[in-house]
């Protein structure tokens, strides 16, 4: 006898990396999400969007990307983590705290992150081959 799969949707955090990267690389951020093949909500932490923020007073080509990633997220409807960093914390430490925390799901192509979150077996979502969407530790 097979288990009734749960209607309970799946919290993904999103990484500004894992938002940024289909922008740069001109991927349909559509297209890679419906590969997702179970009920979930999207959130994106407040750091996350500060670094956004930063992120756009870098260079030209940052800015625009950093305007479409915020279109992006808001046609998405992406909920908003109102969380802060901690003393001394970084964003890679503050996503995995955020994973255990939440019991989510990160959506990152940073691949310190990945290692971090391996380390925990947590699940991770990222890109691979430019095309496709990998989910890694699901149970």
């Amino acid at each position: 006898m097979s288990k009734p799969k749960s209607t309970r949707r799946k919290m993904i955090i999103l990484d500004t990396n894992f938002i940024l990267a289909p922008i740069m690389l001109k991927l349909n951020i559509d297209k890679l999400l419906s590969q997702i093949e179970f009920a979930y909500e999207l959130y994106i932490p407040s750091f996350c969007l500060k670094e956004l923020e930063r992120l756009e007073q870098k260079s030209l080509k940052l800015k625009k990307a950093c305007k479409v990633a915020r279109a992006i997220l808001k046609r998405l409807n992406v909920k908003v983590l109102s969380e802060d960093l901690r003393e001394g914390e970084t964003i890679d430490e503050a996503l995995v705290r955020l994973a255990e925390k939440y019991n989510a799901i990160v959506a990152t192509g940073d691949k310190e992150i990945w290692r971090r979150l391996r380390e925990k077996r947590l699940p991770i979502i990222y890109i691979r081959a430019y095309k496709k969407l990998e989910v890694e530790g699901l149970v």
